[in-house]
């Protein structure tokens, strides 16, 4: 049952505005102990002008029986101008949707989508990774 489903792995997904545009990619990887939802989120810069081409935020939130719910806190935004995530688990956990909103625009609102990333995909990072680290 999703409500057993430990979340912590490598997430791909994407959002969108209400109000339209194209959506965001983004790739999370996450944590969970108990009910607690931590992590980290990178995506392309579509909004800050005063940053570089890409964006990474933190991740805290719950997931308990088939629901999920964190904040995604970018640095040097005001608290007012951070997203709030509230979604459904499905597929045994493999998949997730829900809707976000700004803690202090509830206007600015959208949908959000993430699925766990493939295997392979997540041990050719790793490799990648030890690679880079030996140089």
């Amino acid at each position: 049952m999703a409500e057993d489903e430990d979340l912590t792995g490598r997430w791909i997904g994407r959002y969108t505005y209400a109000a339209g545009g194209d959506p965001v990619p983004f790739e999370a990887e996450l944590w969970q102990t108990g009910t607690t939802l931590e992590g980290r989120v990178t995506e392309p810069n579509t909004f800050r002008r005063d940053a570089g081409p890409e964006l990474s935020a933190m991740v805290l939130g719950w997931s308990s029986g088939g629901d999920l719910g964190f904040l995604k806190r970018y640095p040097g935004l005001p608290d007012e101008e951070q997203p709030v995530y509230e979604g459904r688990l499905l597929m045994g956990g493999k998949r997730a949707e829900g809707v976000w909103h700004l803690t202090g625009r509830p206007d600015w609102t959208g949908r959000f989508s993430m699925s766990r990333k493939p295997r392979a995909a997540a041990k050719a990072d790793r490799r990648t990774a030890r690679e880079v680290e030996r140089g």
